[in-house]
């Protein structure tokens, strides 16, 4: 079956349609323009429509935009999974209203899409009214979306719907928004040398560990970190349950990655206070990448020097320089037992699969030309944690 994307803006937000020969999962309908604000990317906006289908517990793959949403209707016309049974529990016009935002993260600051879904009422006919803070700040027949904007972190902003249906049933909801944020730094259990000034970045088959720092206000008063529950998933829109990872206060995260370096995670913090009253997430990207292996010359006196990092140098004939290798973002689980070889000019030299970092180097009075200088290393574990790394020197 081949399909096609197409794309229509409907409140502000970017709908994405799929068509093709075969069944779709959401058929092509002309829709009005109405949109005057940023649209989402067709990612975003597909996300946001499962959402409000997820609130009425219908299939995904049903049929429907947010323009049907409104009309409580399918595009084909077919009928809505489990509408009996939404119905059933929920009787009347507006009985199922739902005010819902397309943002996940109410951050300070930042623009809001709110939309109301319902499927016992046209909304398209409805009278629908928009409190922003107190203040009527939208009114109009089926005006049933608002975008606003959060004010700042440890404010309190309301929105608040009126919703009179065309045969005339009322009904309002309001929603208290404390503005939020979730920040997200991580660790990785990876070798860099005691100098160096840069991060330890991941690689495979090392350990990362991540810490969500949660700034939470209610009433001006900040909340205790300790005191908020946190839920973690990989790769994953809902938190695992398990209790030694998610819970009161667990706001780290480890998780030990795959030694295929081209593997990439998702990991997700839930964060929530016992109330409920702030719900918020923020996601990370975490993948590994391959160690390299640096050469630096060593002096009694000075230390460490910046010497081949450029992986070309000079040194007079008859000089002697002491090198030592530097396994840059290899896992430290296993670095005490990495085993190195040295080469020169291609020629291995030295001990084979030792664990001796350091190398002396002469040169022969008299010599000239470039020699080049080769290390790599080998875990006697795990064939797939090595490195290697190379250098030339000009001898004049």
């Amino acid at each position: 079956m081949t399909l096609v994307l197409k794309k229509i803006f409907f409140l502000g937000i970017t709908i994405l349609l799929l068509t093709g020969s075969g069944n779709s999962l959401v058929h092509a309908q002309t829709t009005p323009e109405i949109a005057t604000s940023t649209p989402q990317t067709p990612e975003e906006a597909i996300e946001f429509r499962n959402k409000i289908l997820d609130l009425f517990n219908i299939p995904h793959d049903t049929p429907m935009t947010l323009y049907d949403i409104m009309q409580g209707k399918t595009l084909d016309g077919s009928k809505i999974p489990n509408i009996e049974t939404i119905m059933k529990i929920k009787q009347g016009p507006l009985s199922d209203m739902q005010l819902v935002f397309n943002e996940k993260n109410l951050a300070p600051g930042s623009t809001v899409q709110a939309v109301i879904a319902s499927f016992s009422t046209n909304l398209q006919k409805a009278r629908i009214a928009w409190y922003f803070n107190g203040k009527l700040v939208s009114s109009g027949l089926g005006n049933a979306s608002y975008l606003f904007t959060l004010g700042s972190l440890g404010s309190t902003n309301s929105i608040k719907i009126s919703v009179t249906a065309e045969t005339g049933e009322h009904r309002e909801i309001t929603k208290i928004i404390y503005p939020s944020n979730i920040r997200l730094i991580w660790s990785a259990d990876t070798y860099i040398p005691t100098w160096y000034q840069g991060k330890a970045l991941p690689s495979g088959g090392s350990r990362i560990t991540i810490f969500a720092m949660p700034s939470f206000y209610i009433g001006g008063s900040a909340l205790n970190p300790a005191n908020l529950i946190y839920g973690w998933s990989i790769n994953s829109t809902t938190p695992t349950a398990d209790s030694n990872i998610s819970g009161v206060g667990k706001n780290s995260f480890s998780l030990d990655l795959s030694d295929v370096v081209s593997t990439s995670y998702t990991i997700t913090v839930f964060v929530q206070d016992n109330l409920k009253r702030i719900v918020s997430q923020n996601s990370i990207k975490i993948s590994g990448i391959r160690p390299s292996v640096e050469m630096y010359s060593t002096d009694p006196l000075y230390g460490v020097k910046e010497w081949l990092t450029g992986k070309k140098s000079f040194m007079k004939n008859g000089d002697a320089v002491s090198l030592i290798a530097e396994p840059f973002y290899a896992p430290l689980n296993d670095f005490a037992n990495l085993q190195y070889s040295w080469r020169i000019n291609n020629a291995k030299i030295g001990n084979s699969n030792s664990t001796e970092r350091k190398l002396m180097f002469t040169t022969e009075p008299g010599s000239t030309g470039s020699q080049t200088i080769g290390v790599s290393y080998q875990s006697p574990t795990n064939i797939v944690q090595q490195g290697r790394g190379s250098a030339t020197i000009n001898v004049q």
